[in-house]
């Protein structure tokens, strides 16, 4: 048959059928795959954005998590204005269909401005940056882009069985299109950042490459699709009034009354319908972990399990699981309800999330990834179906129909728990964040105190910064009172970790000063070497610092310590060399009396720099006999 296709020009092909109910054909359903495609732009916002804020960008997660919960806000709105406009417009390609094209240059000019910030913006600025990027982004373009894409099916054909093929595309190209981001987001950025997986230049070509893939989609999905039910005119629509089925007149009855239901009507009836509020709550969980898990995955693969490569795994798994428990959901929910279906979901998902908390042992994590997206898979089949199942109820138990008013509500609902999922990752990432204009708490010291000038340390480069997260590395002035394995903490919950195990020396030596006039800088110095871990002190028991003992692993320790307290410190010194070379700790000092412990005629008393009681012994056997003479006496050979 022939099909004229521009000036002049004539293909052999078949024709479509364009008739309302016509069964689709694969160009639709391909069409309408890459369709779901050109949501590739949201799904790397979802899971790469906050990471770009807080490790290229280094912003407050707490407040970019704020702002993109008051964009939600604004989401929730451009949804209905959306769908508004969308029923509006008018071309010769359709409604829905041409935005397809018009999105393509303002998304892309959104998504590269919301991967970029320009230099020396202050710090509220660049929260002012955010807010417009991201409202642009998601507030604007997403929502044209996906409320166009979802309103296809509804132009595309009225045939149910074509409606329920391309729901089923959609799900495989969200998999694949996720798959195509998680797996391989951040080796590009790896790759284009010159091995550095968090550059500027990184993200920025990265994105550009994704750009390519999602216009292409939009190209694809435009060229391939047709709607239908657009094509029937006003006269037409009149003389097939008569070939309605009681179906279709009923919802096209439902349709005109829902138009004439007063706002707070409408209102009312949802939140006095038990089982679309059942129904959004359990929603509501559902999408808060799935926006959870996927900007918190790329966190975890990189801080928990030490491993960046794994986040394309973990996501990966995911969501080609979750297809699979789509599937399997299908049959269980006609045996024992939509509503049972989601709970044991749930139930599932819970069990997944549960094991990383047992061990993180690789295999085991990526076993707990692919229980979630199984229980995702049993949340998201009914989900859909089940909240239309409520809202026809509400029809019947209330005389009020509030279809229309019921998805928005759920769909404005929805996207402000993925932002709360957003927002709650970046609390508790920022539980552990560190502020230089507060005061600490040093746990060994017994003190509070304000660490002056910390820097951040990369390389030879270094500057001071005013905050900073989990996995950054900074240095603070030690005003001499700290030593290798101190705690800092807010002094309002005061904890300590534990300390790091000091390797017992195997060389000792009495140290004196040549001049006793300069005792002050003498002590000073060789407290700073030691809490600097470069030796161990030690004093006689119940002496002060008139006589020190040091110790340390290697001979060559003793070379440092007099070339650094004569250099540093203008102190000169005399070793003596001592004849021990066994040192043990009494680790239940507390219970044990010290002063009254057997020992030999080799062994010595000594306290190091902290308090805690030590013994000095020449030879093993000295060792063996203190601890027979002594049973009650703990020793051990490292100290914490």
């Amino acid at each position: 048959m022939e099909e004229k296709c521009g000036k002049g020009e004539i293909m052999i092909r078949k024709k479509r059928d364009l008739s309302p109910d016509a069964k689709l054909r694969f160009p639709d359903y391909l069409g309408y795959f890459f369709g779901a495609g050109t949501n590739i732009a949201g799904y790397i916002v979802s899971a790469f954005l906050l990471i770009y804020y807080s490790n290229v960008l280094y912003l407050g997660l707490t407040q970019v998590g704020v702002v993109m919960a008051i964009s939600k806000c604004f989401d929730g709105v451009s949804d209905i204005l959306m769908g508004r406009i969308i029923d509006k417009t008018k071309s010769k390609y359709g409604k829905a269909r041409p935005w397809y094209l018009r999105m393509i240059l303002p998304l892309s000019m959104c998504m590269l401005f919301l991967f970029w910030m320009p230099p020396g913006l202050s710090e509220t600025w660049k929260y002012v940056y955010v807010f417009i990027t991201y409202n642009l982004a998601s507030t604007v373009c997403f929502t044209a882009n996906a409320i166009a894409h979802s309103s296809m099916i509804g132009f595309m054909t009225m045939d149910t069985r074509s409606r329920g093929i391309v729901g089923v595309m959609s799900m495989i190209s969200n998999t694949v299109f996720t798959i195509l981001v998680t797996n391989f987001f951040m080796k590009i950025c790896k790759f284009f950042g010159g091995g550095e997986t968090y550059t500027q230049r990184g993200f920025t070509l990265t994105i550009l490459v994704y750009l390519v893939f999602y216009a292409a989609a939009a190209v694809l999905a435009f060229l391939l699709t047709r709607e239908r039910i657009h094509n029937v005119s006003d006269s037409e629509s009149r003389e097939t009034e008569d070939t309605l089925t009681k179906q279709e007149k009923e919802k096209k009855e439902t349709v005109h009354r829902e138009a004439e239901v007063p706002f707070w009507t409408a209102i009312r009836s949802l939140f006095t319908n038990k089982y679309w509020i059942l129904c959004l709550v359990m929603c509501l969980g559902f999408y808060f972990l799935m926006s959870y898990a996927s900007s918190a995955t790329v966190y975890f693969a990189q801080y928990v399990m030490e491993d960046i490569s794994l986040q394309g795994t973990l996501a990966s798994v995911l969501y080609i699981v979750l297809l699979v428990g789509i599937i399997l959901a299908l049959p269980v929910m006609t045996k024992i309800g939509k509503r049972n279906t989601m709970a044991i979901g749930l139930a599932i998902s819970a069990v997944g999330w549960f094991l990383p908390q047992i061990t993180l042992e690789k295999t085991i994590v990526i076993a707990a990834s692919a229980i979630v997206g199984i229980g995702f898979g049993f949340i998201a089949a009914p989900a859909g179906s089940f909240l239309q199942d409520t809202l026809t109820y509400g029809t019947w138990k209330s005389g009020v129909t509030a279809i229309g008013m019921g998805n928005a509500a759920f769909s404005f609902v929805n996207k402000l728990s993925s932002a709360l999922g957003t927002i709650i990752l970046g609390f508790v990432l920022d539980a552990g964040k560190f502020d230089a204009s507060q005061e600490v708490y040093h746990v060994q010291g017994e003190k509070k105190m304000r660490l002056l000038q910390p820097q951040q340390m990369m390389a030879e480069s270094r500057h001071v910064v005013d905050e900073a997260y989990a996995g950054d590395i900074i240095g603070v002035f030690d005003p001499g009172i700290f030593s290798i394995g101190d705690t800092i903490c807010a002094p309002g919950k005061k904890f300590a970790f534990e300390g790091i195990p000091t390797f017992a020396p195997e060389h000792f030596a009495r140290v004196r000063q040549i001049d006793t006039m300069k005792r002050k800088q003498f002590v000073k110095g060789i407290n700073q070497i030691a809490q600097e871990g470069a030796i161990q002190i030690f004093q006689e028991f119940n002496t002060g610092m008139e006589e020190i003992i040091v110790g340390v692993v290697g001979v060559l320790q003793f070379d440092v310590l007099k070339y650094r307290l004569e250099n540093e410190y203008n102190v000169e010194i005399r070793l003596e060399n001592l004849p021990y070379e066994y040192i043990r700790w009494i680790a239940n000092k507390e219970q044990v009396d010290v002063a009254k412990i057997s020992g030999t005629s080799d062994m010595k008393k000594v306290t190091d720099l902290k308090g805690n009681p030590l013994l000095l012994f020449v030879n093993a056997w000295s060792v063996g006999m203190v601890e027979d003479r002594n049973p009650d006496l703990v020793l051990t050979e490292f100290s914490k």
